[in-house]
């Protein structure tokens, strides 16, 4: 069988596509017992995940009718002391990541962005 692909042109195809991947939402739970919520970045075979603009997410009020449910969320600045609004964090410090929902990523986007 054939190989028509050089291992050093994958390794850059693959470098290129992972330095110019927009960042990505996830809800990241920490070890410290916080949900926050970011626009992060990962390159493959590094231990941290880069956070941009990170917010902590926390649940005000829920109730509902028995049929649907009804979310109230806020949030807070995380690390609001900081001058800098891009952090780098330990894979270590990150319990699990999870894609939000959908309400929760136009929430926090429309939160950000005005």
């Amino acid at each position: 069988m054939n190989n028509d692909y050089d291992r050093d042109d994958i390794e850059e195809t693959l470098e290129v596509v992972l330095t110019d991947a927009s960042p990505a939402v996830g809800l990241f739970l920490l070890v410290t017992g916080e949900s926050v919520i970011s626009e992060y970045t990962t390159r493959m075979g590094d231990t941290s995940y880069t956070l941009i603009d990170p917010r902590s997410v926390m649940i005000e009020s829920s109730g509902g009718d028995g049929d649907t449910t009804s979310t109230t969320v806020a949030y807070a600045d995380w690390m609001p002391l900081s001058q800098d609004r891009t952090f780098s964090v330990s894979s270590r410090q990150v319990i699990t990541i999870s894609r939000p929902l959908d309400s929760l990523i136009e929430s926090y986007l429309g939160n950000k962005n005005g």
